[in-house]
């Protein structure tokens, strides 16, 4: 059967070409990476796609192939009309990238995909072909200490349950696009999370903001975003400025305002419930919306500070948390921290990064629930 035109990502393309019954081009073979124990897999029920368990022994927190992605993958000739730059699908990844970071996201461990492996053609040993390329796909090495983890969820055994994926196919090419880009920056922010946490909370910000972009329609006026997210300049300019220099000023500013405004509204919108913990409440930040405002603006500027004045987030945010009885502290505690020549208030530092991982991945599984059509 030959097949209709198709957009979106890759992933997303080869599924809906799988519901069409169109034409079968190969079956290719990927292994996954991760340090995550795997107890179980998913032969089928998942449209093209296999997930397979190599029974791989060895700890958790060592990453091995555990896992194989097979692909029934369909022919589709991607042939360009035109030579002006189109990016609308690119997040940087091939189809493999896409399920690994897909998995990742749903599950809330550290997934990374090889090259192919193995190669089943019509014309081909009906085995498959082993395959290895001659440009080799290098998996980034996994640094971490397991008696200081900075996100302890994120290891351990893990039973694989990816129904949320057979949502794919049900969403609009546009809404396929921005959660793949957003499952790609949550699984390398989670990948990068115990050797480099400042870059890692760098990317699980870009990670929401790939999901606000899509979700977000509200133009609101430069005034009102002014008065909500910068109170305090607009009361000054308000009580000493003419109401002609303050919209002017709301006017200048309303485009960071809005990505500010747009970030946070999408984070409280698909906001997840607080964790369960048996901490005492000086440890644990307030689960309400007007301080989960105030946190996310405060998380938000810091990355806008370290995007465009190469400020890393700072210390105390990116340290492991102590943890009572197995729960983990939720912030830094005390009046202020001190490290590498710098110093905080604890007002500043509003959470630890296994906290805002915890917002990342629920509020964009929430997200994903409310696009099922």
């Amino acid at each position: 059967m030959q097949q209709s035109i198709l957009s979106g990502p890759s992933s997303y393309k080869n599924w809906k070409m799988h519901e069409q019954d169109c034409d079968l081009n190969c079956i290719l073979e990927f292994p996954l990476y991760t340090d995550a124990k795997i107890t179980n897999e998913i032969a089928n029920d998942l449209g093209p796609y296999a997930i397979i368990n190599t029974f791989t022994q060895g700890e958790a927190g060592v990453v091995q192939p555990r896992l194989i992605l097979r692909a029934k993958v369909y022919r589709y000739y991607d042939v360009p009309t035109s030579c002006e730059t189109d990016d609308s699908n690119y997040h940087g990844g091939g189809i493999e990238d896409e399920i690994a970071a897909l998995i990742s996201l749903f599950m809330g461990i550290r997934v990374k995909a090889g090259d192919v492996s193995r190669i089943f053609s019509s014309y081909d040993d009906p085995l498959g072909r082993p395959y290895a390329p001659s440009h080799l796909k290098n998996i980034p090495p996994l640094m971490l200490d397991k008696r200081r983890l900075k996100i302890p969820a994120a290891i351990g055994c893990h039973a694989l349950n990816l129904d949320l994926l057979k949502i794919l196919p049900t969403l609009q090419s546009d809404q396929a696009v921005a959660l793949i880009r957003a499952a790609r920056l949550y699984q390398n922010a989670l990948w990068l999370s115990e050797s480099e946490p400042a870059l890692s909370w760098v990317m699980f910000v870009s990670a929401l903001e790939a999901g606000a972009n899509s979700w977000y329609q509200d133009q609101d006026s430069p005034i009102f975003l002014l008065k909500k997210c910068k109170r305090e300049m607009y009361d000054k300019l308000t009580s000493s400025c003419s109401e002609d220099v303050t919209d002017f000023v709301a006017e200048r500013i309303a485009p960071t305002l809005r990505a500010t405004s747009k970030f946070i509204k999408f984070v409280i919108k698909f906001l997840p419930p607080q964790p369960a913990t048996s901490l005492p409440k000086c440890y644990r930040i307030t689960w309400s919306k007007n301080k989960m405002q105030r946190y996310l603006s405060k998380i938000y500027d810091y990355r806008s500070v370290s995007l465009h004045q190469g400020l890393p987030f700072p210390e105390p945010m990116c340290r492991h948390p102590d943890e009572i009885d197995g729960s983990f502290f939720e912030k830094p505690g005390g009046l202020a921290q001190h490290s590498l020549g710098s110093t905080w208030k604890c007002d500043d530092l509003p959470m630890y990064l296994h906290v805002f991982e915890y917002i990342t991945r629920n509020v964009l599984i929430n997200w994903m629930h409310s696009l099922k059509s």
